[in-house]
């Protein structure tokens, strides 16, 4: 049904139709790419973030791990959970090399890093994973690792993701319908030189105006136009000859009806 109505359609409306649709697909495509692509990206920045951060956890733990001090670990740990600003940390693990059970502060319901993982993102979507290895003692390595928070950032790009697909379906709707109005009026030339063929197929033979086209001269349209009034012009002139000669064969045709009149009188009666 949809299709067998498509295809009623003129020409004139099935082309804007699909120019439109066709950009606002490709405004539409293009924007979604593109915040999938930020989407990976702020997975990078993300990852870069946990690295910046346990340079600073590092720096602040090593004295205490290099004394494998467990009291010392502890408190550093704990300070560096009381200070939250820009980062929220969850939890934070350190496991001292021979050690069965590791050092940790912040929620005990994150349990541990997984293993061997710089970076891992968690189940839920918005903490993750970042930890690395101090080669302290020497020939020896402990492992630090923060379980970050990054549910703020996250609620942030959801509210800019939905701001940008609104901005996104607003532009793409109007340069669709830019695009369908464009080609509308591309069509304009064959639209008025098809109207003009139709009037032509009853005997009216119409020039199409000047600003028929909407093309400045010299144009494909204009030239187009020129072309189809000059057909015309021709087509005019040769139906009025053909009706001047019809004329002239009915006129020659009565004057032979009143000679052959004329003659028949001219004979005696009853023959007139």
């Amino acid at each position: 049904m949809i299709r067998a109505f498509w295809n009623a359609l003129p020409i004139a409306r099935r082309l804007p139709i699909l120019a439109g649709a066709m950009v606002f697909v490709a405004a539409v495509t293009t924007t979604q790419v593109a915040t999938r692509a930020l989407e990976v990206e702020f997975q990078r920045e993300a990852a870069r973030l946990g690295e910046v951060y346990l340079d600073g956890l590092a720096a602040a733990l090593m004295e205490p791990v290099r004394a494998l001090d467990e009291v010392a670990i502890a408190a550093t740990l704990e300070r560096a959970l009381d200070f939250q600003e820009g980062i929220r940390e969850r939890r934070l693990v350190v496991l001292l090399p021979g050690a069965r059970l590791p050092i940790a502060a912040g929620v005990a319901e994150a349990g541990i890093p997984p293993a061997t993982m710089p970076w891992s993102m968690a189940s839920d979507g918005r903490t993750a994973w970042a930890q690395r290895r101090l080669p302290t003692p020497p020939g020896q390595e402990t492992t630090i690792a923060a379980l970050l928070d990054f549910s703020d950032s996250i609620a942030r790009r959801a509210r800019l993701d939905w701001m940008l697909l609104a901005l996104d379906l607003l532009l793409a709707t109007l340069a669709g319908a830019l695009a369908a109005w464009i080609t509308r009026r591309a069509l304009t030339p064959l639209l008025a030189i098809t109207a003009a063929i139709d009037l032509a197929g009853e005997g009216r033979f119409a020039l199409l105006p000047a600003t028929a086209s909407g093309m400045p001269g010299g144009s494909e349209a204009a030239r187009l136009q020129g072309a189809f009034n000059l057909m015309m012009a021709r087509l005019a002139e040769r139906e009025q000859l053909a009706a001047r000669l019809a004329e002239r064969e009915r006129a020659a045709q009565w004057v032979s009806l009143r000679r052959q009149s004329r003659m028949r009188c001219a004979t005696p009666w009853p023959a007139c």
